[in-house]
């Protein structure tokens, strides 16, 4: 397997740059199998504030035929019939690939897209965002550094779905409070 490789015991762990890494658990969550707690987490946070999403709804071969397989869609019927959004959640900051990979998917769907990246909680996370303009070439790539406490710049992202600063606060501590081993509803 391609970026896999074995320790001593033969437990599968991931390689990352030469090194080996520990597997994230996968995790069932609303009828979804989840390959981390970090994006089951991300979607017990979406729950939460009633936004619909598809997990892993459909893979791509991109124009330079690297395999891409999106970790949420987010149907947005507020912005037209087959709107919505791309969002990627990252355990660390994206890798100059990861980035091109991600603004690849943009040009060539038409879809916007953000990135999630950290853990669900104020002050832990990022958000990386790739907007295309009437022409369809991403102009708009930005990233919203620690987001830190309501009303900082995180409400680019929330203000379109209409949420307050509780709701949002609300939405975290269910997230974070989320048990999974024995499954355990996350609110």
């Amino acid at each position: 397997m391609v970026g896999q490789g074995f320790d001593n015991k033969r437990r599968p762990q991931r390689k990352e740059k030469g090194k080996f890494m520990i597997k994230a658990i996968d995790t069932i969550y609303n009828g979804y199998k989840f390959r981390s707690r970090l994006e089951a987490r991300w979607a017990v946070f979406l729950d939460y504030l009633r936004i619909k999403y598809e997990y892993e709804k459909e893979g791509y071969i991109l124009s330079d035929g690297t395999h891409y397989l999106p970790d949420f869609w987010l149907p947005l019927s507020a912005i037209g019939q087959g709107g919505g959004f791309w969002l990627e959640i990252k355990p660390q900051e994206l890798s100059t690939n990861e980035i091109l990979k991600i603004e690849k998917l943009v040009y060539e769907t038409g879809h916007n897209a953000f990135a999630f990246v950290g853990n669900v909680g104020l002050g832990e996370f990022v958000i990386n965002v790739w907007f295309l303009d009437r022409k369809e070439k991403i102009v708009n790539t930005r990233q919203i550094k620690d987001v830190e406490y309501p009303g900082d710049n995180l409400w680019d992202f929330y203000g379109m779905f209409g949420y307050n600063d509780r709701t949002v606060e609300d939405a975290i501590v269910a997230a974070r409070s989320a048990r999974f081993e024995f499954n355990q509803t996350a609110f």
